[in-house]
């Protein structure tokens, strides 16, 4: 079977998808993954076959407009004021995703499309193309349900009709401009116009969801549709080549371990300050630190003895040894140290970021969330000195990583997404 996968965003929704294509092709098919060009490097050194698509999307978030509007993301208010603040920006770059996603499917020709709910193009491909369509989900706000909020509206004790309600806000949110630019590229190409159902195909079927993301961490709501799968988060392995690098290994063997702090590409408006914070609260603390500057790029400067600041490293290599993981609550991230068996402080910025947090904390491996615009040096030190004094972090970190070590889930996503196209298949004959 030939299978795209369609996915765009940061490194952190790109990822697993190379995870999940690898346990694809273990299983025998031919797999194209196509996301943002400038991760073409990371996607070749796991030998997977990469389509580039536009990177002017994820441009905009290097800018300082960008990381403005990102900063002010939180909740559903926050997505509504920073859609509208970049909105005449990201119009015409949606267009021209859409159109790359169209161009990368006339060459694959897939017998079936994966596709992250952010490359919304595959519904016009699958329509157009006849392919069935899988929808892959690395985060639990998308599918409705009626036992709790959606994730970006506060908990209110307004029962069932409240919850739903705000399920049908955030969909109706991500339909509005997705079916403009949708019906927008095919009436450009001689195609009628359609409307836009987020878990229907064109033909009113309902689209399979498969999800990385494990029960162990996110409770299953009994109204949850049959349809959705969930076996595990989808890791990436590090070749058998990789290592950490000697500075990181010096650095790891001349003490105790370290505190890691990583941030992926949100490091706000003001990185500076963030940097300040984390090297004042270690200073108050005496404690060792791993800075990863990352994509958003922590700003690097002098130092002390104890903090040592690197671009990357792997976190499969690296979590086990460290002491605790402070990060901004990306589900990757959040993923890796789960299975890392580290305690976390997450500090959000946008999205589903706060979630994270909160369910980290729900979990006994986090202390509270910092939001980070009420990040200091004081809340930080604190934290950090409950991570390192107070052993039931630790102990519910270890015990959770157990069970997170024990799933299978890309290779448990693999299956089902084959067992989708078996049925498929089974009625077309």
């Amino acid at each position: 079977m030939k299978i795209l996968i369609l996915t765009y965003g940061t490194r952190g929704d790109v990822q697993p998808f190379i995870a999940l294509s690898k346990a694809l092709q273990e299983d025998g098919h031919s797999v194209t993954l196509a996301t943002a060009s400038r991760f073409a490097p990371l996607v070749a050194t796991h030998d997977v076959n990469f389509a580039p698509l536009g990177d002017g999307l994820l441009s905009i978030i290097d800018t300082q407009q960008g990381r403005q509007a990102m900063e002010g993301a939180n909740g559903f208010l926050g997505m509504i004021k920073t859609n509208l603040k970049l909105m005449k920006r990201v119009k015409p770059l949606q267009a021209e995703l859409v159109q790359d996603c169209w161009d990368v499917a006339e060459k694959v020709r897939p017998d079936l499309i994966v596709f992250h709910p952010k490359a919304f193009a595959a519904y016009a491909i699958s329509e157009r193309m006849k392919v069935p369509l899988v929808m892959a989900l690395l985060i639990p706000m998308l599918v409705p349900t009626n036992t709790t909020a959606h994730l970006g509206f506060p908990k209110l004790k307004l029962g069932r009709l409240y919850n739903r309600l705000t399920h049908q806000a955030v969909q109706l949110l991500m339909r509005m401009p997705a079916r403009k630019t949708l019906n927008h590229w095919r009436t450009s190409h001689g195609f009628g116009k359609q409307p836009l159902e987020l878990f229907k195909d064109g033909t009113g079927a309902q689209i399979p969801i498969v999800a990385g993301f494990s029960e162990a961490v996110i409770d299953r709501p009994a109204d949850w549709p049959p349809n959705l799968f969930m076996g595990g988060f989808w890791f990436l392995q590090s070749n058998v080549t990789d290592a950490l690098s000697e500075e990181v290994e010096t650095f790891l063997n001349e003490g105790d371990p370290p505190i890691c702090f990583g941030f992926g590409s949100m490091v706000g408006s003001d990185p500076m300050r963030l940097r300040k914070t984390i090297l004042g609260a270690l200073e108050e603390t005496g404690q060792r630190g791993l800075i990863l500057s990352g994509w958003g790029g922590v700003p690097k400067g002098q130092t002390h003895d104890l903090v040592l600041e690197v671009n990357s490293a792997p976190h499969d290599l690296l979590l086990p040894r460290v002491l605790a993981m402070v990060h901004h609550g990306g589900a990757g991230t959040t993923a890796a140290a789960l299975r890392a068996g580290v305690s976390q402080i997450i500090i959000p910025f946008m999205g589903d970021q706060p979630f994270w947090g909160q369910r980290m904390k729900e979990l006994g491996v986090a202390p509270d969330p910092i939001r980070q615009k009420d990040l200091t040096i004081t809340n930080l030190k604190g934290a950090l000195d409950r991570i390192v004094n107070e052993p039931s972090f630790y102990v519910s970190a270890l015990k959770l990583s157990k069970t997170i070590k024990s799933e299978n889930g890309g290779q448990d996503a693999a299956s089902f997404i084959k067992r989708v196209w078996a049925e498929r298949s089974s009625r077309s004959a």
